[in-house]
């Protein structure tokens, strides 16, 4: 019947227009967290490089590995921080495995974070200077994303958005069908059936099936 028809392409409409808000929402949410992610990182590289250089100033380089094994405790965002003298080598890390292991171009630059950020690259780097006592010296900051924790952030607020969409909208699509079947439907349906009763009348109401 036609009338099913309408139905079945009504809820057809819906459910495309739930995934496609969802979708959208998604999208806008992951922007805005990768954002958060992105500010988060630099200012923890920041206070880092801050924290090294003091520390290294005085010549302490014993607590540069107490300094790196706290980022990745207190900031779930990261997963490892690592350092390297000679941009060559991993020096001192977080992660014991990572120690004196090479490292190239899989760190990208931390100034592009926002930015690769999003094509889910997880690995960058920094520069800074410090002084050693009276000698000044580069040093290069590795640090790592925790990509479990952030893209399982972003599953949890992709699923909130689809139900609560999903929801939204089942609950609009269902008084929008009590409300056609309550003010269209019933009345066609009778006018159907009273157009059905004789023929003539049939004919004059130019019906034949909803």
């Amino acid at each position: 019947m036609k009338i099913k028809r309408f139905a079945v392409l009504l809820g057809g409409v819906f459910l495309l227009l739930t995934l496609t808000l969802s979708a959208g929402f998604f999208l806008f949410e992951r922007g805005v967290l990768l954002q958060n992610v992105s500010n988060e990182v630099n200012r923890s590289v920041y206070r880092l490089e801050e924290d090294i250089k003091k520390v290294l100033r005085k010549e302490r380089m014993s607590e540069v590995q107490n300094l790196l094994d706290q980022v990745p405790a207190t900031n779930r965002i990261i997963s490892e921080v690592s350092i390297s003298f000679d941009d060559k080598k991993i020096d001192i890390s977080s992660s014991r495995a990572l120690k004196n292991t090479t490292f190239g171009g899989e760190y990208v630059h931390a100034l592009l974070i926002d930015k690769t950020l999003i094509a889910n690259h997880a690995k960058f780097h920094s520069e800074f200077d410090f002084f050693e006592g009276v000698n000044k010296r580069k040093a290069t900051l590795l640090v790592s994303i925790n990509e479990q924790y952030i893209f399982g952030q972003m599953n949890q607020v992709a699923l909130y958005y689809m139900l609560a969409i999903f929801f939204g909208l089942g609950l609009v699509s269902f008084f929008t069908l009590l409300a056609v079947r309550r003010w269209l439907v019933l009345p066609l349906e009778e006018v159907t059936l009273h157009a059905r009763a004789t023929t003539t009348l049939g004919q004059n109401y130019f019906i034949s099936e909803f």
